[in-house]
Parts: C-alpha cells; structure tokens; sequence
C-alpha cells in the first residue's frame, strides 16, 4: 500500500522549520540588541547553531518529501531519481535548495566560530548571517499557498515571519537571561527588549491584518472552513502571548529588583515559549495539512 499522508509529515518538517528559523533570527536578535554577559552570548552562538541544524534537516526534508508526494510510490519515493531530477529544475525546486544553501552555510560558520578561542561574533559576521536570512525569509512566500500572492502580499509575508521568528526565537535568550542575571541587570535587559517589542508587535499587526484580508474576502470564509477556524484559534492564542508580553513589561518588569518576580517571571516567559509552540503548530497544519479552500 502506498503512503499517502504526506501533507503530515510535511507538517512535521515545517514546524521543523518555523523553530529553526526563529532559533536562528531570534537569536542573533538577542546577541545584538542585549548587552549581556560572555557567558550567555556563547549559549546564544550555539542556540543559532542548533537552530540551523534544525532549519537545514527540516528543509532538506520537506524536498524529499515534496519527491516523495509526486512519485507516490510510498516512503521510498523520496529517493525518486526521476521526480528528483524534475523537481530540483523547477522555480519551486530551487527556492528549497536555496534555503537548504542558506542554512548549510549558517551552520557550517557558527560551528566554526564555536570552535575558535574567541566566541565573539564581529560587526561583519553579523552582516554575513543577516544577508544568509534574506533568501529564508523570502523563502516562506515562495512556497505553497501563497505563492501565487502579488509581490506586495509577498513582502508583507517574508516581514510577517521576521517578526514573529524575532519575537518566538527571543524567548529562550529572554529565559536564559532571567536565568543568569538579577537584580537591576535583569531589569535593564528586559526594559531594552521591551522598546523594541513595541516595534516588533507593531509590525506583526500590520503584516498580520493585512494578510487575513487578503486571504479571506468575506466573514463567511473566515468562519466557516476549517482553515479559518484554525487561523482564529491562532490569532487568539497570539493575543494571549501579547497579553502575557504586556504583563510582563508593565508589571514583572518594574518589580524585578525583588527576586520573587524574577521567578515568576520565567514562569511567564515559559508560558510564552508553550504557547508560541502550539501556534507553530497550527500555523504549519492549517498550512499544510487543511490548506486554503
């Protein structure tokens, strides 16, 4: 019998994907705009590194998987010369292998900067790997239902990934911060996140509204197939987040002085983590295993 669930397994691949890129982007975020201590930014450089180990395997994954659809010949289609072949040469074959590229080079300077005595990452290897995310970013337009979106939807899709990688992959440097730091240090670091949180949350609405409309035309659409009951479920767990980040900077925030809301803090930032997880996930299944109707 042929296997004929491969939208699953693509989904599986793609939430692969949305955790390495916001590994990736989030991170260097962090490295960059927080003045932290050596120690963490060596936990940062190898948070990166896991972060395009994982976005290379989830990528290479989902073209063989893609090879694996079109031959449907069952798991072992993925080795598929023909489809490979066929596939590899098309506009939807090279967008993969660029981001597979982009990834590949990632990783393969972060372990090298890993392996040097000085784990500092220069002004230009920051430009380097802020070039390297370009083609990623652009990537999730390129792919699935909304490539046949006008280039102006497109814009607005790559921008809305940035800054929901920027904000989901922040969350474990904000954790390991809360781990590491206290006292006014603490305070400071998070008062700095939280100015360029208002700049990043304001991108995402933008981007995030401006993609709904374009997706659904009608209240009818939005509410009545399962690809808009899903996107609903996913806007009101991204309200939750936002609602939870507004907590955070107007109440934990100005108390963290005092270790006790230090704690709860990092209790907060985990419930982030959870809840960002869960809308990956939904994202990638109403993506790839429901689609667009």
């Amino acid at each position: 019998m042929f296997f004929d669930h491969w939208e699953y397994i693509t989904w599986i691949a793609k939430l692969g994907l949305y955790c390495g890129t916001a590994f990736v982007i989030g991170g260097l975020f962090c490295y960059i705009s927080l003045k932290l201590v050596s120690e963490i930014k060596i936990k940062l450089i190898k948070y990166m590194a896991l972060g395009t180990m994982l976005g290379a395997l989830s990528s290479i994954l989902s073209f063989l998987f893609l090879v694996g659809s079109f031959s449907n010949t069952g798991l072992l289609g993925i080795f598929d010369s023909f489809y490979f072949n066929f596939l590899i040469h098309t506009s939807i074959g090279q967008v993969h292998l660029l981001r597979i590229f982009c990834f590949v080079i990632l990783c393969g300077l972060l372990l090298f900067k890993l392996s040097q005595k000085h784990k500092y990452l220069a002004v230009i290897w920051q430009l380097i790997f802020s070039i390297l995310f370009i083609p990623i970013l652009i990537s999730f337009a390129k792919l699935g239902h909304v490539a046949n979106f006008g280039t102006l939807s497109q814009l607005l899709i790559s921008l809305h990934v940035l800054a929901v990688s920027i904000w989901m992959g922040s969350l474990y440097p904000l954790w390991l911060v809360s781990q590491n730091l206290t006292g006014k240090p603490l305070q400071e670091s998070m008062i700095r996140f939280g100015h360029f949180a208002i700049f990043i949350v304001a991108v995402l609405l933008i981007c995030g509204i401006s993609i709904a409309l374009s997706f659904f035309h009608d209240w009818k659409a939005l509410i009545n197939t399962a690809y808009g009951q899903g996107f609903i479920v996913k806007i009101l767990l991204a309200c939750s987040i936002l609602l939870l980040a507004a907590c955070n900077k107007l109440y934990f925030t100005p108390r963290l002085q005092q270790a006790k809301y230090a704690k709860q803090l990092r209790y907060c930032i985990l419930l982030e983590i959870g809840l960002g997880l869960l809308i990956l996930m939904i994202t990638g299944y109403i993506t790839t295993v429901i689609g667009m109707e």
